[in-house]
């Protein structure tokens, strides 16, 4: 019976603990509705988010100037100019494919349009547009850039003039593109692979140090 009174009193301290520290981490973002205008930090907005700060969720239509970091947006992300321009190549080149040493501080779920383009240390769940260029950890789904992309990961599809990619497993298409490694199809002008397995198409395809004119096609990583 004694130790029976223990487990019990251990149980419910235990509970009263996750309690209370449930309240303190679930509960640390609050919520605003419809409109939110320079929402400051671990704020949740349920409408039209103006302009939010670092550490924000926002749930329908974000509203942002430039790209920001620890952002989540869920729905239509909007950038009235974006930062796409800038520090194009900051994204580095060490990955595995499984594990990326960069780490991913933004989210974008559903659609994100940009008139200079995104650029954060962040994944794109969905369809990004760009009017310049797109800097990305990762992006699952679609990206339309007019000018170039820089990305860790591409599991879709993603459309540019240049493109340096870290993995790919999807489509791509340009001019000129570039990748580490990776498997699927890549379509352009000059196409350049470190290992690859599937289908490229271009004036000339290189993969490790071999070059191969017009058409390179492998069932294995070269």
């Amino acid at each position: 019976m004694d130790n029976f009174r223990k487990y019990l009193i251990l149980i419910v301290f235990s509970l009263l603990g996750y309690s209370a520290l449930s309240q303190g981490h679930f509960n640390r973002y609050k919520d605003k509705y419809v409109v939110s205008f320079l929402s400051k930090k671990f704020t949740n907005t349920q409408g039209l988010s103006l302009l939010p700060g670092k550490y924000t969720r926002n749930y329908g239509i974000c509203l942002n100037a430039f790209s920001k970091e620890h952002q989540k947006n869920n729905g239509i992300n909007i950038e009235l100019v974006g930062n796409g321009l800038i520090n194009i190549f900051t994204l580095s080149g060490e990955y595995s494919e499984n594990q990326f040493k960069v780490k991913k501080t933004s989210i974008y779920n559903g659609l994100s349009i940009s008139p200079l383009g995104l650029n954060s240390k962040g994944e794109v769940n969905g369809l990004t547009i760009n009017g310049m260029l797109c800097v990305q950890t990762q992006i699952n789904g679609v990206g339309l850039s007019l000018l170039a992309s820089n990305l860790m990961i591409l599991k879709g599809v993603n459309i540019c003039c240049f493109s340096s990619i870290g993995y790919m497993n999807g489509i791509q298409l340009g001019l000129i593109n570039y990748c580490i490694k990776g498997k699927g199809a890549i379509i352009g002008l000059f196409n350049t692979c470190q290992s690859f397995k599937g289908i490229m198409f271009g004036i000339m395809n290189t993969v490790g140090e071999k070059s191969y004119p017009f058409v390179y096609f492998s069932l294995k990583s070269k």
